[in-house]
């Protein structure tokens, strides 16, 4: 199992080096290919992206920010991250009726075959944070 963080951005490799988390491989671009089951895969995806990840077998954690408009568009450092509370969320993505893969016609938003919840499991997740500081780790659900 290996854990992969997408990121093109060295402030966002600073902060995750900080916080401990336990890494295998930093890349800036994300080929779904080389995903196996028991991945995980942390960073800032596409939700298109982010639920081929899921369809194979591997979890999701997006970073997310609290981050102002006045702040988009830029390099953040590590230490603008931490003051944008900066933090992992787990995420179950999937593709509904409607996508190229699927030759139904698209259903509201609320069809029960909607989903992009937080994982549970989140706080069980052997090796991503071992030893490290994860208070400011929470979890989040959606559900339509």
């Amino acid at each position: 199992m290996t854990t992969f963080f997408i990121t093109r951005h060295p402030g966002a490799v600073e902060w995750a080096t900080r916080r401990g988390l336990q890494v295998d491989q930093f890349l800036a671009h994300l080929d779904p290919a080389v995903i196996a089951p028991g991945d995980t895969v942390i960073g800032v995806l596409p939700v298109n992206l982010a639920a081929r990840v899921c369809v194979r077998g591997a979890r999701y954690f997006n970073l997310s920010l609290d981050l102002p408009a006045e702040a988009r568009g830029r390099e953040l450092s590590a230490d603008e991250l931490e003051a944008y509370d900066a933090r992992l969320e787990a995420y179950d993505v999937s593709a509904i009726a409607g996508s190229p893969s699927d030759p139904q016609p698209l259903r509201h938003a609320t069809d029960n075959a909607a989903r992009c919840n937080a994982d549970p499991g989140f706080a069980s997740l052997a090796g991503i944070a071992r030893g490290a500081d994860t208070s400011n780790v929470r979890e989040r659900a959606e559900r339509t």
